[in-house]
């Protein structure tokens, strides 16, 4: 995938395939129920705790996963990239990953494949930040 679509606003397809299926397993009402004001915060919280126990943790942690790969997209994909905090989700991405990725399932190889992508596309940005505007 080229660097242009990775930074663009568009997930590529299999990351969103992965991501659809890392929330809980009723992610609609579990959505709705963020969103909702309540009156009864500790039932509320009772029922979001219900809802992370009843999920699987690979789901869980394959989430958190492409939270940070999207974070680190969106800081790469600023008209001026915000590297310091790029680096740091990538770095975060990288560690969660190296502990994980093996355990993950399908989303493993996605999500390590999405790392690589934000890696080659750090060092490209960086390389071009330390070297200045290009010769016409």
């Amino acid at each position: 995938p080229s660097v242009a679509r990775l930074l663009s606003r568009e997930r590529p397809a299999s990351l969103i395939v992965a991501q659809r299926r890392c929330v809980t397993p009723d992610s609609s009402a579990h959505a709705t129920r963020i969103l909702a004001v309540t009156s009864d915060p500790e039932a509320e919280a009772a029922r979001l705790r219900a809802d992370l126990l009843a999920a699987d943790a690979r789901d869980l942690v394959s989430n958190h996963a492409y939270g940070l790969f999207e974070l680190a997209r969106l800081y790469l994909g600023e008209d001026a990239p915000r590297l310091a905090d790029a680096s740091l989700a990538i770095d975060a991405l990288a560690g969660l990953l190296h502990a994980t990725s093996d355990r993950l399932g399908e989303a493993g190889p996605l999500l390590e494949s999405g790392l690589r992508q934000l890696q080659l596309i750090f060092v490209q940005l960086s390389e071009r930040a330390t070297s200045g505007p290009t010769q016409p």
